[in-house]
């Protein structure tokens, strides 16, 4: 059994179109979790991740701030509201993002299943929790 503090997780302010804060919590390439990738990512009043489809399916737990989770369907974007306790389910392929709609700031947690591949935006956040994770075995 693994338990990680997650608020001791580096924190990571990605760079625009898109800046929020990442927290890589589990990655094959981190801490050996094979399975799946998981996140922790907060945005800023009106913050929100860009338009994105991944290889695998993400399960995202709204776990504070309310906001949208946008998919596209046939083109058109479906706009549902979401706040704290809300779990969307992306499957993959689907185009999909999600907005802080608030004047506070939104916090998600995300599962990757399989693991993701980190964006070259992400990358930052990826090589700080392996520095973390490789100071504490």
């Amino acid at each position: 059994m693994v338990v990680i503090y997650t608020k001791d997780i580096p924190r990571v302010q990605l760079a625009p179109p898109n800046p929020r804060e990442y927290r890589v919590a589990l990655h094959p390439d981190i801490n050996g979790s094979d399975k799946a990738t998981v996140l922790f990512v907060t945005f800023e009043p009106k913050g929100s991740t860009s338009l994105h489809t991944h290889e695998g399916d993400e399960i995202i737990l709204v776990v504070k701030g309310r906001g949208n989770a946008i998919e596209i369907v046939n083109g058109k974007e479906k706009v549902t509201p979401v706040s704290g306790g809300s779990l969307i389910y992306a499957h993959a392929g689907v185009e999909h993002q999600v907005r802080n709609s608030s004047k506070s700031k939104m916090t998600i947690y995300c599962v990757f299943v399989p693991p993701m591949k980190p964006s070259a935006q992400a990358q930052p956040a990826f090589d700080k929790a392996k520095e973390y994770f490789s100071k504490r075995k």
